[in-house]
């Protein structure tokens, strides 16, 4: 209990300020912080784009429940404008967008149920019958496919310096990583590679 502590890696001088990343504990906390941050990243994925899914279907149900059968085409548009505002407004707060990529999305995002709010209007004036305007259909739901593929390509999925794969943009509203700017050194990570305790694949850039 009373020893120098010289066969100490933790306690040799410098440690804390040119050999941190070769600290054990440091080590082991970021690998177990790779579970905790996946899991983080797939809670907040299944969230954002639940509840954005969840805001077009109340969007597409104001234009085929209030607009239609309840024949009250102000309340029906209002209500879709209003959740489609909200799947917008969720995409703008959890992913980092630079400014192109926030105009594609709101583009893909209104434009079918504006799109589709057009046909129930005029299907609902006309007993039924949406004459040329029903050929936006198909186009509505092709904007809306086109829109869950251009959502997962945002999320920009990266194989992280601990093995983690994370949506990179959705790094302002998960977890940071506590170490992660201790960048462990080449040498350190061949030497883990090679031991079954630490081993793991092939390392990527960090946040």
């Amino acid at each position: 209990m009373e020893r120098t502590g010289s066969d100490i890696p933790e306690l040799q001088p410098g440690v804390n300020s040119t050999k941190v990343e070769q600290q054990q504990h440091i080590w082991h906390a970021r690998e177990a912080a790779r579970f905790y941050q996946t899991y983080d990243a797939f809670c907040r994925v299944a969230m954002s784009a639940g509840t954005s899914s969840l805001a077009s279907f109340f969007a597409f149900f104001c234009l085929s429940y209030i607009l239609t059968e309840n024949a009250a085409p102000v309340a029906g548009w209002m209500g879709m404008l209003a959740f489609t505002s909200i799947s917008v407004i969720l995409i703008g707060n959890d992913l980092k967008l630079t400014r192109k990529e926030f105009w594609v999305s709101l583009w893909l995002l209104v434009s079918a149920p504006v799109m589709c709010g057009v046909v129930t209007f005029e299907s609902s004036r006309n007993f039924g019958d949406p004459r040329q305007w029903e050929w936006l259909m198909p186009i509505a739901f092709v904007l809306k496919g086109a829109w869950y593929v251009y959502y997962m390509y945002l999320f920009r999925v990266k194989e992280m310096q601990t093995g983690a794969v994370l949506p990179t943009a959705f790094k302002g509203v998960l977890y940071v990583d506590p170490f992660g700017w201790a960048k462990h050194t080449v040498r350190h990570l061949r030497r883990a590679a090679s031991s079954r305790a630490f081993g793991f694949g092939s390392a990527a850039s960090s946040w």
